[in-house]
C-alpha cells in the first residue's frame, strides 16, 4: 500500500527542483509537474508572486525575503511576524538534554487584518534546503493552499483547503493533519505550553551552543506576544476565515448542501483536538497551590453555553496542589522521547488534558448561522452525554441518522427537523437506554429547552467540585484524562510526530466515560 500520510511528501524520490509538481495523496501516485497555466490558477501570494515567475525559493527564509521584495510597497504581505515554537522548548539547558529533539521551529506570518494573515511559513532552519511548509490564502479557490518542499528544495503543491472535505484526498497527506482544511494551532489557549510566550519564555540555550539560530532575526526579533498573538491574530483568525469562505454560498444563496453528514461529525464527533494545561508550572508545585483546570476538559462549554445560551460552568474547576502531587507519584507521571531520555514529572505546565478544537467550534455556529441546523437540534444533540465532551460514542452514534441530503432556502432548511424524526423513530423503536433514547429525552422538553438542560449542567458542575475536592475523585479525573490522552496520540500524526508533547503515565489502557453525577466508570 502506498504511504498517504504527511509523510508521503518525504519519500518522494528526486525531481527537477525548478518546477513544482503537484502530489494530492490519495489521488496523485507520485507527484506530477504542474504546467504553466496549473500554476497561474493558483492565486495565492506564494504561488503569484514567485512560482509563477518561475522564482523557486530554496529556505524557508528566500520564501519571505521574496515575497516581501515581489508585494507593492502598500501590501499587507510586507507585515511579518516570526513566533517560535516546540515540544521541548522548555526542558533545561543540561547534559540531559544536550541530545534531546526538542522539535523547535519558526512560524513566519505575512500580512495582517481581521482576517488574519495571507500567508503561514513553518520551518525548523530559517536558511536549510527542504522541511518547509507554506499554507497561504487563495481567493479564487477559496481556501489555503498547502505547499511542502523536501530534499534539496523540491516544492510540491499538496492542495486546498476543500481538498480536505473531498473523498479521494480527505485524511490523507497534508491533510491527515489538517482534517477539516483549517490551520492547526493544537495549544490554542493560555498559557501555550509549547510555544515562547508571555507565560514562558524560549531562551536561546533550546539551541545548542554555536546555533546560528541564536542569532538568527526570526528568533531575536520574535514576536513578544508569541503564542497569545499568534492564537488571537493569526490563528483563530484564520479558522474562522476559513470557515466562512466553506459556507458562503449557502450563506448568500442556498441551494444543495454538499455531505451534511462531514459538517455533523464535526459537531458530534471529535476530528481533533486542541490541548490545555493549567497555569501551575509544574517546577513550581507546592501542596497549597490550586491547580485551575479548565472547565471545557469537562464540559463543551465552549458551544452549550458560549454558542447556544445554556448554563456556564465556573471557569476553572480547581485541584489542591497536594492531590495533584500525590497522583504524579502514583501514576509514574514523567516526559520520555523515546531516545533515552527520561525527566520524572509533569509537562510545563500542570495536567495537560484536551478539549472540542476550535475549528469545529466555528462550524457548529457556521451551520447554525446559516439556517442548516437549528438551535434547538444542536442542543440536544450536544446534550446526548455531555460529561464527556470529546470521544464520545454515545453522540457519535447519532451520526448514522444524519440525512443523506440537505437543502437551504431563504436561511432555512428542513434538515433538523427530518434529522429529530429519524433518532425519535429509532428511539421509539428501540430498547431503553440507547443515545436515541437519551436525545429523545432531551428533544421531549420542547422548543424552551433551556431551564431543564440547566439543572442537568448545573448539578453536574455541582458533582465535579466535590468529587475533585477527594484523592479518589481527582485520580479518576486524571485516570481519565490519560485515556483521552492516548485515543488523541493513537488518532493524531502530531502527537506521534513529538513524543514530548504528551507525559507519559503507568496507567494501564482501559475504556473510561465521566457520567452524570461526576463519577467516572471504567471497563
Amino acid at each position: 500500500m502506498p504511504d498517504e500520510t504527511c509523510g508521503a511528501f518525504d519519500g518522494v524520490p528526486p525531481f527537477d527542483r525548478n518546477s513544482l509538481r503537484r502530489f494530492l495523496v490519495g489521488v496523485d501516485v507520485a507527484p506530477r509537474k504542474m504546467t504553466a497555466t496549473e500554476v497561474e490558477k493558483l492565486r495565492d501570494p506564494f504561488a503569484s508572486l514567485l512560482l509563477s515567475r518561475g522564482k523557486i525559493p530554496r529556505t524557508g527564509e528566500e520564501v519571505i525575503k521574496e515575497i516581501k521584495a515581489a508585494a507593492s510597497k502598500s501590501s499587507p504581505l510586507r507585515t511579518q511576524r516570526s513566533f517560535v515554537v516546540g515540544e521541548g522548548s522548555q526542558l533545561p539547558a543540561s547534559q540531559q538534554t544536550a541530545n534531546v529533539a526538542r522539535g523547535m521551529r519558526f512560524l513566519v506570518t505575512l500580512g495582517a487584518g481581521q482576517q488574519g494573515p495571507d500567508l503561514f511559513l513553518s520551518a525548523g532552519d530559517p536558511r536549510q534546503a527542504g522541511r518547509v511548509e507554506v499554507m497561504a490564502w487563495d481567493p479564487r479557490a477559496g481556501g489555503f493552499n498547502y505547499y511542502r518542499s523536501t530534499g534539496n528544495a523540491m516544492w510540491m503543491f499538496g492542495g486546498n483547503s476543500r481538498d480536505a472535505l473531498r473523498d479521494p484526498t480527505r485524511g490523507k497527506g497534508a491533510f491527515e493533519s489538517h482534517r477539516s482544511g483549517a490551520l492547526l494551532m493544537k495549544e490554542l489557549k493560555t498559557p501555550w505550553i509549547n510555544w515562547h510566550s508571555p507565560a514562558a519564555n524560549v531562551p536561546e540555550t533550546v539551541f545548542r551552543s554555536g546555533d546560528a539560530r541564536r542569532k538568527h532575526p526570526w528568533f531575536t526579533e520574535k514576536d513578544p506576544g508569541g503564542g497569545l498573538a499568534f492564537e488571537f491574530e493569526a490563528a483563530r483568525p484564520a479558522m474562522s476565515r476559513w470557515a466562512r469562505e466553506r459556507f458562503r454560498k449557502l450563506r448568500e444563496k442556498g441551494g444543495p448542501v454538499t455531505r451534511p453528514r462531514m459538517i455533523l461529525e464535526q459537531i458530534v464527533d471529535t476530528p481533533t483536538a486542541n490541548v490545555v494545561t493549567t497555569h501551575i508550572e509544574s517546577r513550581a508545585l507546592v501542596d497549597g497551590d490550586q491547580l485551575d483546570i479548565p472547565a471545557t476538559v469537562f464540559v463543551d462549554s465552549e458551544a452549550l453555553a458560549g454558542r447556544l445560551g445554556l448554563a456556564a460552568p465556573p471557569d476553572f474547576f480547581n485541584v489542591s496542589g497536594k492531590i495533584y502531587a500525590k497522583c504524579l507519584d502514583k501514576f509514574d507521571v514523567r516526559l520520555e522521547d523515546g531516545n533515552g531520555f527520561r525527566q520524572k514529572g509533569d509537562t510545563h505546565f500542570c495536567f495537560l488534558a484536551l478539549e472540542r478544537a476550535f475549528e469545529d467550534q466555528v462550524v457548529l455556529s457556521e451551520a447554525i448561522d446559516i439556517g442548516l441546523l437549528s438551535e434547538r437540534l444542536a442542543a440536544c444533540l450536544l446534550m446526548v452525554d455531555p460529561w464527556n465532551p470529546i470521544f464520545s460514542e454515545r453522540r457519535r452514534a447519532l451520526l448514522t441518522h444524519v440525512p443523506a441530503t440537505a437543502t437551504i432556502e431563504d436561511g432555512k432548511s428542513s434538515f433538523s427537523a427530518q434529522m429529530a424524526r429519524a433518532i425519535l423513530k429509532a428511539a421509539k423503536d428501540g430498547p431503553a437506554g440507547t443515545p436515541e433514547a437519551e436525545f429523545a429525552e432531551r428533544w421531549q422538553v420542547g422548543a424552551n429547552f433551556k431551564k431543564p438542560f440547566n439543572r442537568l449542567l448545573n448539578r453536574y458542575y455541582r458533582a465535579i467540585k466535590t468529587t475533585a475536592r477527594t484523592q479518589a475523585g481527582f485520580e479518576s479525573y486524571f485516570r481519565l484524562t490519560e485515556e483521552r490522552r492516548q485515543r488523541f496520540k493513537d488518532d493524531n500524526p502530531i502527537a506521534q510526530e513529538f513524543p514530548l508533547l504528551l507525559p507519559r503515565t503507568n496507567i494501564p489502557r482501559a475504556s473510561r466515560r465521566m457520567q452524570a453525577d461526576g463519577t467516572v466508570v471504567e471497563s
